[in-house]
């Protein structure tokens, strides 16, 4: 009589939220950064993980979350002393300083549009790991 043994068999190529779902090869469109379990990328359309090193997701997380305030802040700033300008009819600097400001903004803006990307990727991801 024979006897069969239950093992788990743990494959460095599975997604990190489900260990049933493979990991599949990228096309070329998109490259992998790392081959390591550390953390991944869901990708919406096609459904795969990107998985990259850990060093990669600091600087997102730092980007994602205060991306949008080391432009802002400034910008506000900017905008303060070109008021300020404005009021002396120093006209050439204010114009300066408000072009410095919108530049800023306009920063500040892309990586706000960033961060709520993230954020909803975090919602998405939070979801799917707790309700599957």
């Amino acid at each position: 009589m024979s006897s069969s043994s239950c093992k788990t068999i743990t494959n460095p190529f599975t997604s990190p939220t489900s260990p049933l779902q493979p990991i599949y090869q990228v096309d070329s469109m998109v490259n992998v950064v790392g081959e390591s379990n550390n953390g991944g990328i869901f990708l919406f359309e096609t459904e795969r993980h990107l998985v990259y090193t850990k060093k990669y997701t600091y600087t997102l997380y730092s980007v994602c979350i205060f991306g949008c305030w080391i432009c802002t802040i400034p910008s506000i700033v900017v905008t303060i002393f070109a008021r300020i300008a404005a009021r002396k009819n120093q006209i050439a600097r204010a114009k300066v300083m408000f072009n410095i400001a919108f530049i800023f903004s306009f920063f500040g803006l892309i990586l706000f549009a960033v961060q709520a990307g993230y954020l909803t990727w975090l919602i998405r991801y939070l979801l799917h790991r707790f309700l599957t």
